[in-house]
């Protein structure tokens, strides 16, 4: 459980932050969030779902009540708090792998928040008013430059779960990837058909996220696949098949380390990065390959283009920013006088 923080922030307020109680990324992003809000307001309490959220956030006063994700607050609860007058908003990370399960909550917030562009018109069709958009951020205090041991250096590197669609594309370059120093690491990689003949580069196993930077900082290039979203490798969450148009939390990591990332396509990544001048971008295998065989060996142009992914993502891409943002919609701007603390 949190404690409140009284110094003077940009917003004289008090927010309560509904944690989620789920393990893994989930517990880097809550990281993230709360210390950004101890950045930016007078005070922050913070409560796991799993304890009575109705009350424990009530007996605050709190001025905005954030959850995070949602799906483990019992129902009811957020309804109450909005009875009794208390702002309440939900940020949906998970979009649009999960809508199955976000549709049948999100009534109950004034303010949703989602990670996919696409999910806008999903929840506005539902009747939510107040509906935006609102990519992750990046823990800087876990993604950032540093100098590793040589254990962790590599040509090329990939690190995320192996759903079908990822499986499928670096079957691809199988054999390009068998001649080169290489490393994957994360779950379900098994079912590469060239398994075999790779595995002694895989880790099925994952990597705690202190590993992933330091692996992210001494390869040579990151590639960053995105999942499908249509993807049933694991569970089928969004049967309505809605596209995925934005970026992965990832995107934003890559380049927080100051790494060279090398990335898929997705049609809101322009929002982000300059494609090219700030990271590097693929469309098919072929391409792939093209690309890490022209950057590979040229060492300034990869420092150039990191570099300036590196300062882009510190200017505009950090939670801090991203709260900045979500506390402007829900309380306006830092200097206004409604919904201060009482």
């Amino acid at each position: 459980m949190g404690s409140w923080k009284r110094e003077q922030k940009m917003w004289d307020i008090r927010v309560a932050y509904v944690k989620s109680a789920y393990t893994g990324v989930y517990s880097v992003i809550n990281e993230g969030i709360i210390r950004a809000l101890k950045e930016l307001v007078n005070e922050v309490y913070d409560v796991s779902p799993s304890e009575n959220v109705a009350r424990k956030v009530a007996d605050k006063e709190p001025d905005v009540v954030l959850v995070l994700l949602g799906d483990q607050v019992p129902a009811g609860q957020i309804a109450e708090l909005s009875e009794q007058g208390i702002k309440t908003a939900v940020w949906l990370t998970d979009d649009p792998y999960y809508t199955d399960t976000t549709v049948t909550y999100v009534r109950e917030y004034d303010y949703i928040f989602t990670m996919e562009l696409s999910c806008i018109s999903l929840y506005q069709l539902m009747g939510c008013d107040e509906v935006h958009y609102l990519p992750l951020g990046v823990n800087t205090q876990v993604f950032y430059p540093q100098k590793v041991h040589s254990s962790y250096q590599r040509d090329i590197c990939f690190i995320g779960t192996g759903w079908r669609n990822r499986v499928d594309f670096i079957e691809e370059i199988s054999d390009y990837l068998a001649s080169r120093d290489f490393i994957i690491i994360g779950p379900l990689w098994n079912a590469l058909p060239s398994y075999a003949m790779l595995s002694h580069n895989i880790h099925l196993l994952g990597t705690p996220f202190s590993e992933t930077n330091r692996y992210f900082n001494g390869s040579k290039i990151v590639i960053n696949l995105h999942r499908s979203y249509d993807d049933m490798t694991y569970f089928i969450g969004n049967s309505r098949r809605i596209y995925a148009h934005s970026v992965n939390p990832r995107t934003f990591e890559i380049c927080a380390c100051g790494a060279f990332q090398l990335t898929d396509l997705r049609p809101d990544l322009q929002t982000f990065y300059t494609p090219e001048e700030e990271l590097a971008t693929f469309r098919n295998p072929k391409e792939l390959v093209d690309k890490l065989d022209h950057y590979l060996n040229r060492e300034d142009e990869r420092k150039q283009i990191a570099s300036k992914g590196f300062h882009r993502t510190m200017e505009e891409h950090t939670y801090q920013k991203r709260l900045i943002q979500l506390l402007h919609v829900i309380m306006g701007s830092p200097d206004r006088k409604e919904g201060q603390m009482r």
